[in-house]
């Protein structure tokens, strides 16, 4: 066999994923960024779309780790990903709820980074601590069903550190959002070659 150069710094791919359990992770904001969106009728509306990794414990550097892993599949996308819907204006009782729960999300930026105020420039907030919620939730595409641990809520890196949390619920897909099945031919799609294993960020 031909020898392949630097063979002694290749990692080992066996196939495994890296797996969460659900819970409370102390995490560090690599990007925030607004994001523009559209709907099914064509309209425009805005997401804050914040990427983070975990940085304590023993899964610290996963969602980095993950990325890497994909480039073996050929499509990379960064897992670490919660996308917010920004306050509406207004006083609407769905303005005051938007608005409360966007509060939440700076009380807890704030209190994770002490000396830290919330000023409505997204781009400070990478470096900051976070602790980010995940849970169990069952997805289905293209008639393949299973669960999956995925961040869903921003709390403060105390609330994680105090373990005053309890293990998330798993969310299970309602009847609407069932797909309908495909035939077996469906299931295989092309790959393209592998990309770049640097990180996004």
């Amino acid at each position: 066999m031909k020898r392949i150069d630097n063979w002694e710094q290749v990692e080992a791919f066996n196939g495994d994923k890296e797996t969460l359990e659900p819970g409370g992770y102390i995490c560090e904001i690599m990007e925030a960024k607004e994001t523009t969106y559209y709907n099914n009728n064509g309209e425009a509306f805005q997401r804050l779309q914040v990427s983070f990794d975990i940085v304590e414990g023993p899964r610290a550097g996963h969602f980095a780790r993950d990325y890497r892993t994909q480039a073996v599949y050929g499509k990379q996308k960064w897992n670490g990903v919660l996308r917010v819907f920004p306050p509406m204006e207004g006083s609407s009782d769905q303005a005051k709820l938007s608005q409360g729960r966007f509060k939440a999300i700076t009380n807890a930026l704030e209190l994770s980074n002490p000396g830290y105020k919330w000023d409505w420039d997204e781009t400070k907030l990478k470096g900051k601590r976070i602790g980010v919620m995940f849970r169990n939730e069952e997805w289905e595409y293209e008639g393949r069903h299973g669960w999956k641990v995925r961040p869903y809520r921003f709390v403060s890196a105390g609330y994680i550190e105090r373990g005053e949390f309890e293990i998330p619920k798993d969310k299970p897909l309602g009847e609407s959002k069932k797909s309908a099945p495909v035939t077996e031919n469906d299931r295989f799609e092309e790959i393209p070659g592998p990309t770049d294993d640097d990180l996004p960020f």
